[in-house]
């Protein structure tokens, strides 16, 4: 799962933007398939008894009374809606706005890809709570070394 990213971009940069297309239609439909093709256990009693919105709102007071699982819950929300709006933008803007092809568009999702593996792995090595100069440095190291990268992309 971590490669998918990397991979993907690389993809986008080979095969022609219609046949990924038609190609994720196809695993969509499959996906569809399998999905209706699953059996699940009976739920028991008590679970039925339970609406929706009530067991939700259960879950989120568990969540927010456990102090490492509300900031867990949190730091993931923020994070993946900052991701999601990459995963959305990116392309808008290289394409539309900069005008460029589909094989700069996959060049940047590749190096986005990596770029977030490597800071990943990186943060993987220090401790936040003494090392916050280190990790400032460390971010702005990496962001040095990703807009060199896709400035020497746009490029050649």
């Amino acid at each position: 799962m971590i490669t998918v990213p990397i991979v993907a971009g690389y993809l986008v940069t080979l095969v022609h933007i219609n046949t990924l297309a038609l190609l994720n239609s196809f695993t969509e439909f499959v996906g569809l398939i399998l999905i209706f093709m699953l059996r699940f256990k009976p739920a028991n009693a008590v679970s039925k008894s339970i609406k929706f919105t009530e067991g939700m709102a259960e879950s989120f007071k568990y969540v927010f009374k456990n102090r490492n699982l509300s900031t867990l819950f949190l730091t993931s929300s923020v994070i993946n809606f900052l991701e999601q709006s990459l995963t959305v933008g990116l392309p808008i803007i290289i394409v539309t706005q900069l005008g460029y092809s589909s094989a700069h568009l996959g060049t940047m999702e590749s190096i986005l890809g990596v770029a977030l593996l490597l800071t990943y792995i990186t943060l993987n090595f220090f401790n936040m709570k003494n090392n916050l100069k280190k990790l400032s440095v460390l971010s702005k190291l990496i962001l040095i070394v990703s807009l060199s990268l896709s400035h020497h992309q746009t490029f050649l």
